[in-house]
């Protein structure tokens, strides 16, 4: 039976090394190459062709969801195997959209990181269990309508500041506004949220998970 030919792709040499002992104990996979940088990944893609990419999702000079995307335009039968940290477990959907075949935890259990790589080989997608909740919830978040869409973006701020315990003078000085201005835009938050003070309106954005600022 062939080797799988591995492309790992991640800027930690201490990981890229625990996952190179890992592979080297089982002679069904192979590192073929491995990359530090975005840059370095496209180039060796192009070169060793592997049959999967183990490619992380927060690189130095560019994020792992736009390199999936750049690895796929260059050869779309390019089978690629996500991982992440439990702090970027949010990229989950993602991932999904930029064309991976599977997400996966760092911190799994190594025989769950080699089924996950055999069934993204076999052509299969893999999400890890650990994920499962996340990624309905955040599916769900994303197809409905959010009860914030109504929020111009500068209540969007300020809402955000409302939830980290600011009072108006603090909103004011951290925006930049006048605090009859930021009384203005509580007042018509509270108005298009449906609440009726301050208290539930940063009760509801914390409880819908309020959408970060872009």
């Amino acid at each position: 039976m062939s080797q799988i030919r591995i492309l790992l792709v991640d800027d930690h040499e201490l990981w890229r090394v625990g996952i190179r002992t890992l592979i080297g104990r089982n002679p069904e996979f192979a590192i073929s190459a491995e990359a530090e940088s975005a840059a370095v990944a496209m180039e060796q893609a192009r070169i060793v062709q592997p049959d999967l990419i183990l490619l992380d999702v927060k690189l130095p000079e560019s994020d792992g969801i736009t390199v999936c995307k750049d690895l796929l335009l260059e050869n779309p039968l390019h089978r690629i195997l996500m991982l992440t940290g439990n702090a970027d477990k949010s990229f989950v959907v993602d991932a999904i959209i930029a064309g991976a075949r599977g997400y996966i935890l760092k911190d799994t259990d190594p025989k769950e990181l080699l089924s996950a790589i055999r069934r993204v080989n076999a052509g299969k997608h893999y999400i890890d269990p650990e994920l499962t909740s996340l990624l309905f919830e955040q599916v769900r978040l994303r197809i409905l309508p959010s009860v914030f869409d109504d929020l111009t973006k500068s209540e969007k701020k300020v809402l955000h500041c409302m939830t980290q315990g600011m009072s108006n003078k603090d909103i004011s000085e951290q925006i930049g506004l006048s605090v009859g201005t930021i009384r203005n835009y509580v007042s018509s938050i509270c108005q298009k949220l449906g609440v009726s003070n301050r208290i539930e309106a940063v009760q509801l954005a914390i409880r819908e998970q309020l959408p970060p600022i872009e």
